[in-house]
Order: structure tokens, then C-alpha cells, then sequence
């Protein structure tokens, strides 16, 4: 297993999940490119074993720098898969991370005034130019169009006024891969990722429980009134749509992203009701975190320093974890399988075909046969190739290999 590097790991705080629900992807992703930034800071505060202690963070900047400003520093375009080229993309995108924040006003004494203020995260972004001009001529060679070429970065300052508010380490935090903020689809999968990781705690419990409401409303799905028709409006009131569009989603986007090793959890869950009932929302839902293997080897960075009996428990806890997590992808996996069966005997082979064992090392799914003919019919084009092979690249990604487990033949 190779680990990950330890400067791929930032400590993002849960202050910036508690600035707005609303947040657009590209405006979440800004955001954790800032944290990314602010590791200079952390490192210069806090160390790797911050979250062995009970004591809460000291704050993150400085007081002569939040009396005189934070010094800029720099994006890099294409970490947010923009064009430097294209001055109107920059343009537009500079336009949508001047994002607004609600937040108490303080006085001078740092006591509330009782007013609710909105005030910019950043006030100043600057485009630096190369120097250089790009130039198109006409027929006769008489120049029709000039503009400046631009670097392929921008300089982003921080407001000195809500800096301690949007970064604000003492309300928690999560090491995070800044990976997410590039490969994240989805609006809903930093948020969630980050409830996870708040409500995991220091203990780094595995299991989490939270109300369909509840998620909603950090995620963002609020009641609102329609201005054209004057009605209230419920997002997501059938649980049903509420779980494909949203849940299964954001399970999809960090299943994929643990394939391609961009995040450090993945979860599964399950809709929990009580007392009888199988109809409307579920009394809670139950998350089921797991480690993938770019946390299993964060793990062995951070606890370096931790007895080895503890850390050897750890990771086996950890170990069980994956496989619960590849056999839950095997029963998705195959359930693809036999919804593109045409064959009654493909459709029985497929139904018995089931997991024994995973190699972590060589990224080996072992499957176990029914009948020793079974082996026979699976290697067979139309069925290999056609019906095992696709489904199996697609839920495992390039990087996963399968072998058969075959029983003697019958006597």
C-alpha cells in the first residue's frame, strides 16, 4: 500500500462548512484551495497530532495580522480546471468566488453588537499579466483584436475583518486531501464529507447517525416560498428522490474518487425506521464510514508515534472496514451484471457467483464458483467479455484484478 504524501494533507476547519449551505461546487472548491493555502499557517501553529489532544486550537492568524492584513497568495487556474487563456472564464470565475458570508458584528472590545453583517471572504483578486500580447490581424495585416495574456495563476487577499470567522480552527477540523476540491461532481459531496468527518470526532467513530432533515438542512435543501406561484416548495419531499438523487449520488462521486485515490473515506448506509414503519422518512439513517486506502496511509504518517499494539488494532479495524466496503461494490457490481443478463444459465452463474476474499497489496478480488462447470461457461466470450468484464471495470476502476475460485469437480 503506498502512502500518501504528507504534504497532500491539509486541515480544513469546519468553519467553513458553517458559512452558507448554498455554496455553488466551484465556490466550496475556492475555498478548499484557500485552506490548501493556509497549511503554512497551520504548520506554523499546530502539528500532525493536533487531534490527540483535548485542548482546543490555538487561532490560526496572528493579531498583527489581522490588524494589517493577510499577504495574498496565489490560485492556480488550472488546479481549478479554468483556462487561463480565456480572460472572460477568469473573469467570470473571479466573479462567482466573490462569495458573501453572514456573521454576528463585533465591537472593538470583541463583544457581539447584535447585528447580522454580510461582508466578502476576499476583497481583491488580481490577474497578473505576462507581458505579452496576443494579437489578430486582418487581410492587410492591420490588428483587429489585442489583449494581454495572463499568467496562469491569480493573487487572492483574505478579509482581515472575517478571516478568524471563515477559518476558525478552535470549531474543529478535518485532515483533509485537497484532491476533493478538484474532483468532487458533485455540490452535495464536500459538505457531506465534511458533516462526516465533524461528527466522526476525535474518536474517529465509525458509525454516524443523522435525520433526512438534518442532512438537508446542512446541505442546504431548504423550504422555500416560489416568488412566481406564492407556494412553499419542500426540495426532495419523497425520500425516494431524495435518496437517488442526492445520498446515492454523493456514495457514487467518493466511491469513485477512493477508486482514482482522491479521498481518504467513502461511506455506505442504511435507512433506519422504527416502530414498523417501511413508508416516508426514515426515522434516522446510518453512515458506515470507511477508510480507503489513501486514509489507511495517512493513518501511518499521523500515528507514527502511537504504541505499536495500538496502531497494529487500528489498522486491522481499518482493514475490516475495506473489505466490508469491496464487498458492498461487489454486490453493486453484480447486480449490473444480471441486469444485462439474456441467458437463463448466464443469469444462474452470475446469482451464485459471490465474494470469498480481497488482496490489498495486489488489488485482487477473489470470486467463488458454485460448480466446477461454472468455470467453463464464465470464460466464455459472451460471458467474460461481454457481461463480467464491463461491469467489473466500471464499479473497480483499471486497477482491480479478479480471479475465480473453482470447486473440485463433482464425483
Amino acid at each position: 500500500m503506498e502512502c500518501a504524501r504528507q504534504e497532500m494533507w491539509i486541515k480544513t476547519p469546519f468553519s467553513y462548512i458553517k458559512l452558507g449551505p448554498k455554496l455553488t461546487l466551484f465556490q466550496q472548491d475556492t475555498m478548499l484551495m484557500v485552506s490548501d493555502h493556509l497549511q503554512q499557517y497551520v504548520k506554523n501553529f499546530f502539528d500532525l497530532n493536533l487531534n490527540n489532544t483535548e485542548a482546543k486550537p490555538r487561532a490560526l492568524f496572528t493579531k498583527y495580522l489581522l490588524e494589517h492584513g493577510i499577504p495574498p497568495f496565489r490560485i492556480n487556474l488550472a488546479d481549478m480546471d479554468i483556462d487561463p487563456a480565456n480572460y472572460k472564464v477568469v473573469r467570470k470565475a473571479i466573479e462567482e468566488m466573490n462569495l458573501l458570508v453572514e456573521h454576528q458584528e463585533f465591537d472593538e472590545n470583541g463583544k457581539p453588537t447584535g447585528h447580522t453583517i454580510f461582508s466578502p471572504v476576499f476583497t481583491k483578486f488580481r490577474v497578473p499579466r505576462t507581458g505579452d500580447y496576443y494579437r489578430k490581424r486582418d487581410e492587410q495585416g492591420e490588428i483587429i483584436v489585442e489583449s494581454a495574456r495572463h499568467s496562469g495563476y491569480i493573487e487572492v487577499e483574505i478579509n482581515k475583518d472575517v478571516a478568524q470567522y471563515a477559518f476558525d480552527m478552535s470549531q474543529g477540523y478535518a485532515n483533509h486531501p485537497k484532491l476533493i476540491a478538484r474532483y468532487a461532481t458533485k455540490r452535495s459531496t464536500p459538505r457531506l464529507y465534511f458533516k462526516l468527518q465533524e461528527l466522526m470526532g476525535r474518536e474517529r467513530h465509525t458509525r454516524v447517525r443523522l435525520t433526512v432533515q438534518e442532512i438537508k438542512n446542512f446541505l442546504g435543501f431548504e423550504t422555500f416560498k416560489d416568488d412566481a406561484t406564492g407556494e412553499w416548495v419542500v426540495p426532495y419531499q419523497k425520500f425516494a428522490h431524495f435518496k437517488t438523487k442526492v445520498l446515492d449520488a454523493v456514495k457514487a462521486d467518493l466511491d469513485q474518487m477512493a477508486r482514482d485515490n482522491h479521498t481518504d473515506i467513502t461511506f455506505s448506509y442504511e435507512p433506519v425506521y422504527l416502530n414498523g414503519r417501511r413508508r416516508g422518512d426514515p426515522d434516522y439513517i446510518e453512515f458506515t464510514v470507511m477508510s480507503t486506502n489513501l486514509g489507511l496511509g495517512y493513518s501511518l504518517l499521523t500515528k507514527k508515534d502511537t504504541p505499536a499494539t495500538g496502531q497494529a488494532k487500528d489498522l486491522v479495524k481499518q482493514a475490516s472496514l475495506r473489505i466490508e466496503q469491496i464487498k458492498e461494490q461487489w454486490e453493486q457490481c453484480r447486480a449490473d451484471m444480471l441486469s444485462h443478463c439474456t441467458r437463463e444459465n448466464s443469469f444462474r452463474v452470475i446469482t451464485s457467483l459471490s465474494f470469498e476474499s480481497w488482496t490489498e497489496d495486489t488489488k485482487t478480488l477473489m470470486l467463488r464458483l458454485e460448480k466446477y462447470d461454472d468455470y467453463s461457461w464464465i470464460m466464455q466470450p459472451h460471458v467474460s467479455g461481454d457481461l463480467v468484464k464491463p461491469a467489473m471495470l466500471k464499479h473497480f476502476g483499471t486497477g482491480v484484478s479478479w480471479m475465480y475460485s473453482v470447486p473440485p469437480p463433482a464425483i
